[in-house]
């Protein structure tokens, strides 16, 4: 049964016990056969609202404490820092005790209580004059946080897990350290969002972290790379994306996976036109490789590798099921990295000029051989949006070669006739068949 039916029932249960159509155990066995009630569109507004008073609530406290901070003595300043935390353990230990079942209740107060420890350790670092920095304060507030994502099946600190490990990255690498420890914590919060998944699939806030984490990783995997081996980055990042692709199509289906196939197709689509350019082959492989520079750690550059072999494992046993499903569309996003790690190795060898334009060349090839696949999965399965997404990733490489290319004026005229052609004929003749196919199905 779907999850709108689902809702539905337990919407009329309680009108049918009364009206003795259904008995009171059966519409027990009802609810135990089907679960927790599915996050409706009522359901995911009352648990917004509850975050964002949580989170207004929170800011609120501080921003009172904090006008008249300057005017408070010592002593006071110490009571008042706890104060935030121990309303948000007390809120949090009522919920745990008694709300449990309440996913608005779980959610608002275990956000609450997440920026109560922000809250506190800053303002008690701040009366004390504690020694440290935004780095160690951001690590210290995300290692307490932790456990609120598993304790309460909370969302919203997992999510703001995600982004604040992301900024603490962001400074450690700024300030001219390294970042090893942010693949451990995201490690620390990625069973949560599996055991999410395997729970209900359908469930919207699995799409939301499933875009925060995409979106993060995005960033965190460029803020963390030690960059010792130049070029390097091309063939994680092609591979990280084609593994979203896959990831996408293959294990996080439905909803959930519509972050990581949107994230890793767009992903995949601007890098390749990125790499069209020889600029971004040039100067990159082993003969480059930065020893004795103080700005780059040789010993943290060995996360690099690991983070290759990782990306590039993924793909390869992605790719794997993939063929093993027939899925040959699937195929087409995985040519992405293996063209990165042939051209990274071809121009890290004494082969002379001209490698970085053969790597351009391939990657104008390939994009234009993913555009036509990508149009005609769409035409084959029906799909307009599939379709639309193919006609633009034609339309974007040749726009992109329109710019830079020697093509003749004609030449240029005439292939955007094509594509403009292509959108229309693509779109007539999708509608026209779905038409027809409502028109026999009725």
């Amino acid at each position: 049964m779907g999850q709108r039916s689902i809702r539905w029932l337990y919407d009329e249960l309680p009108g049918l016990v009364a009206s003795g159509v259904v008995s009171a155990e059966t519409a027990a066995r009802l609810r135990e056969h089907y679960g927790p009630a599915p996050e409706g569109g009522v359901n995911v507004a009352k648990i917004l609202l509850a975050i964002l008073g949580a989170l207004l609530i929170g800011a609120g406290i501080i921003l009172t404490l904090a006008s008249n901070w300057d005017e408070l003595g010592r002593p006071a300043r110490a009571v008042l820092s706890f104060l935030p935390l121990l309303l948000g353990q007390a809120i949090a230990a009522w919920t745990l005790a008694r709300r449990m079942d309440s996913i608005a209740w779980r959610e608002g107060a275990s956000a609450f209580l997440a920026l109560s420890i922000g809250a506190s350790i800053a303002l008690v670092g701040q009366t004390y004059h504690i020694p440290g920095n935004l780095a160690n304060f951001l690590f210290t507030w995300l290692l307490l946080g932790l456990p609120l994502i598993y304790l309460y099946r909370s969302a919203t600190v997992a999510m703001l897990y995600f982004i604040g490990a992301t900024g603490w990255a962001i400074e450690a690498q700024s300030q001219g350290g390294h970042a090893l420890w942010y693949w451990a914590m995201l490690s620390a919060a990625l069973p949560f969002l599996w055991l999410e998944h395997r729970r209900d699939s359908a469930a919207p806030r699995n799409a939301f972290l499933g875009w925060v984490l995409c979106l993060n990783l995005c960033v965190g995997l460029g803020v963390s790379l030690e960059k010792v081996l130049p070029g390097l980055w091309i063939v994680i990042y092609t591979a990280m994306f084609a593994a979203f692709c896959l990831l996408g199509r293959e294990s996080v289906t439905g909803r959930s996976g519509q972050p990581f196939r949107l994230v890793g197709g767009v992903g995949t689509v601007v890098l390749a036109l990125l790499l069209t350019f020889d600029f971004g082959w040039n100067d990159i492989g082993f003969r480059h490789y930065r020893a004795g520079n103080a700005r780059y750690l040789e010993w943290v550059g060995v996360a690099d590798y690991a983070l290759l072999l990782i990306a590039l494992g993924a793909v390869v046993a992605l790719a794997v099921r993939s063929a093993g499903r027939r899925d040959w569309n699937a195929l087409a996003w995985v040519v992405s990295p293996a063209l990165a790690c042939a051209f990274f190795v071809l121009c890290s060898l004494e082969t002379g000029a001209g490698v970085d334009t053969l790597a351009a060349y391939a990657y104008n090839l390939y994009l234009f051989v993913l555009g036509i696949v990508v149009l005609r999965a769409g035409i084959v399965s029906g799909r307009m949006a599939t379709a639309n997404a193919g006609l633009g990733i034609l339309a974007l490489l040749f726009t992109f070669r329109f710019f830079d290319s020697d093509m003749g004026i004609l030449f240029r005229g005439v292939a955007f006739i094509l594509i403009g052609m292509g959108f229309l004929g693509a779109n007539l003749w999708i509608s026209r068949r779905a038409a027809k196919q409502k028109e026999l199905a009725s």
